[in-house]
């Protein structure tokens, strides 16, 4: 249920999102979809921000933390913490490739 709550909240790949205390870093879970740049190529050459990780990689009932060489799916999910001044931008690459 809380999930379902949280989808109406956020929008786009966003499933849930949360603040770090006592700071300006986000913990996001980013749903990864068809034709999004984040598929397009290995961790390591996605050139994401800086000011973001990938902590986790969810996918199918596994759950574990990403290499430079993994290269995300669709249908796959994403735990990142992100600076406040990044997300924009890494949200960027979660986005329909043609938009």
């Amino acid at each position: 249920m809380a999930r379902q709550v949280f989808g109406f909240l956020n929008s786009g790949a966003v499933i849930s999102r949360t603040t770090l205390p006592g700071g300006n870093i986000g913990v996001y879970e980013i749903e990864v979809t068809e034709g999004c740049e984040a598929t397009e190529h290995v961790l390591a050459n996605l050139r994401l921000p800086a000011q973001c990780l990938i902590a986790a990689l969810l996918r199918g009932d596994f759950v574990r933390v990403p290499g430079g060489d993994d290269r995300l799916q669709p249908g796959d999910s994403v735990i990142a913490l992100i600076e406040d001044s990044a997300v924009e931008d890494m949200l960027h690459f979660f986005r329909f490739a043609n938009r």
